[in-house]
C-alpha cells in the first residue's frame, strides 16, 4: 500500500508531482513547476474550489489550482472515493448505503465521538458489550453517557439478557468478530438484537470489526443490510487492513442523519486527507484491494491457526481457547483461579504485547490473555510460548 500511494502521490522537491489516479501517466516536473490534471472526475462538481470562498488559501501560492483542490476540499469526502466504498460495501458485506451516507474520518474512534456527541445526550443510556472495546467505552463515557454492560457468549452480544435493563438510546456491537473475545455473531442473534432494538427506539452501532479477515465459513450480512426499520450506523476502518497511519475510517448513517452528522462532522474538524481517500479509490477500484485482502488473508489464517495450536499444547489445565476463525487476535481462556493482569504483567516485562482479558470487563468475570498475531513470525512463536508456559508455571497455581 505504501508504494501504490506514493506512487499516485509524491512530492518532488520543489514541484507537484503527481500520478493521476484515472490516467495511469506521470508527468514530467524537470525544469518548471508542475502543471497539474484537470480532477473534475476525481471531485465532482460540487467539491471545486470557487473563487471568494471564505478562509481557503491563494492557489498560486501553494501549487496549481486543481491540485489545491485536490488537498482542500473544503473538508468534504472526495465523492468518487465514497462511491467505490458504497459499491465495495454493498458487495462484500451486503450494507445498503448511497454515496451521501458515507462519511468519512481519520478513525473509528473519531466516529464513535461524532455519534455519541450528535445522537445521545449526557445521562443517556447505552448498551456496551461485556467484556468489550477500550475505545467505544472511552468516548461513551467522554460523552457523559451511562454505560450498561450487554453479556458476550459464544455468538457474541446476547440481547435476551437485557429483559431488565434501562432503554437504550445506543447499542454498541461488534458482530463480525466480537472484540475481544473473537465470537461471531450468528444470523439468528443479529436478527434478534435488531428487534430488541425496533421496540426499544434504540440506534445501533455495528463496528464490523475485522470482517474482512474471515478464515472459515460463509460471511453473514451485516447488521446494518438487515436493519429494514431500524436505525442502523456501520463503522468501518482501514487501519487493520492496510496500515493504522492511513487514517481513514468511515460510517455509513441513515439517510435523514447524513446532513445533520456531516454539519458536525465539520464543527469538530474529524477529517480524513484527501490525497489517500483518492489513492483508495484507485486501490479498490482497481482490484487491487480485494487482492491485496486475499494474500494477507491466508497470511493471518496460517498464523491465527499455528498461534492457536502452539498455545492449545502447553495450557493443559490452565484454560483454554477455541478455534480461530477470523480476525487478526485470539482470546485466551485462563482458569478462574490465576489473576490475568499479572501473566499479562510478566508477559509485557519479556517484550511482548499482550492485554489482559479482565481489562475490557465491566461486569463479567473473566481471567485470560488477548495475543495478537497478526505479525507472528515463527521466531516470534518460537520466543512466545515458552515465555507464556514459565508465567503460568510460576503465578498459574
Amino acid at each position: 500500500w505504501n508504494a501504490y500511494f506514493c506512487s499516485r502521490f509524491a512530492w518532488a522537491d520543489e514541484s507537484w508531482e503527481v500520478l493521476r489516479p484515472l490516467n495511469l501517466v506521470r508527468q514530467p516536473v524537470e525544469g518548471k513547476r508542475f502543471e497539474a490534471p484537470h480532477y473534475v472526475e476525481l471531485l465532482g462538481a460540487d467539491q471545486r474550489t470557487s473563487i471568494f470562498t471564505g478562509g481557503l488559501p491563494y492557489h498560486r501560492l501553494v501549487g496549481h489550482r486543481q491540485l489545491d483542490s485536490l488537498l482542500i476540499v473544503r473538508g468534504e469526502s472526495i465523492r468518487r472515493f465514497r462511491m467505490a466504498l458504497a459499491r465495495y460495501l454493498a458487495t462484500e458485506r451486503g450494507v445498503r448505503a448511497n454515496p451521501s451516507q458515507i462519511l468519512v474520518t481519520p478513525s473509528t474512534q473519531a466516529c464513535l465521538t461524532l455519534i455519541a456527541a450528535c445522537l445521545a445526550d449526557p445521562g443517556d443510556t447505552v448498551w456496551l458489550e461485556d467484556p468489550g472495546y477500550l475505545g467505544a467505552r472511552a468516548a461513551f463515557q467522554g460523552a457523559g453517557l451511562t454505560i450498561v454492560p450487554m453479556p458476550v457468549d459464544a455468538q457474541g452480544a446476547d440481547p435476551a439478557c437485557m429483559t431488565d435493563a434501562p432503554r437504550p438510546r445506543l447499542l454498541y456491537i461488534t458482530p463480525s468478530h466480537q472484540y475481544p473475545t473473537g465470537a461471531r455473531m450468528p444470523l439468528p442473534r443479529r436478527l434478534a438484537l435488531l428487534e430488541k432494538a425496533r421496540k426499544l427506539g434504540g440506534v445501533v452501532i455495528e463496528d464490523d470489526y475485522d470482517s474482512e479477515f474471515l478464515f472459515e465459513g460463509r460471511p453473514v450480512a451485516s447488521v446494518q443490510g438487515l436493519s429494514s426499520g431500524v436505525e442502523a450506523i456501520y463503522l468501518g476502518t482501514f487501519a487493520k487492513s492496510l496500515l493504522p497511519g492511513v487514517r481513514v475510517a468511515y460510517m455509513v448513517v441513515p439517510e435523514h442523519l447524513a446532513d445533520a452528522l456531516a454539519t458536525a462532522q465539520r464543527a469538530m474538524g474529524l477529517f480524513a486527507s484527501a490525497a489517500t481517500q483518492a489513492a483508495l479509490a484507485d486501490y479498490i477500484e482497481t482490484g487491487h484491494y480485494r487482492a491485496h485482502l486475499r494474500r494477507i488473508r491466508a497470511v493471518y489464517r496460517d498464523r491465527g491457526y499455528a498461534m492457536a495450536a502452539a498455545l492449545r499444547a502447553i495450557l493443559g489445565n490452565s484454560g483454554h481457547l477455541t478455534h480461530p476463525t477470523g480476525g487478526v487476535q485470539l482470546s485466551v481462556n485462563l482458569s478462574g483461579h490465576i489473576d490475568d493482569r499479572v501473566i499479562a504483567r510478566c508477559l509485557n516485562q519479556a517484550g511482548f504485547g499482550v492485554a489482559a482479558l479482565s481489562d475490557y470487563a465491566l461486569a463479567a468475570r473473566v481471567s485470560g490473555l488477548v495475543v495478537g498475531f497478526a505479525d507472528a513470525t515463527a521466531d516470534d512463536m518460537a520466543a512466545f510460548i515458552p515465555a507464556v508456559s514459565t508465567a503460568l508455571a510460576a503465578h498459574g497455581t
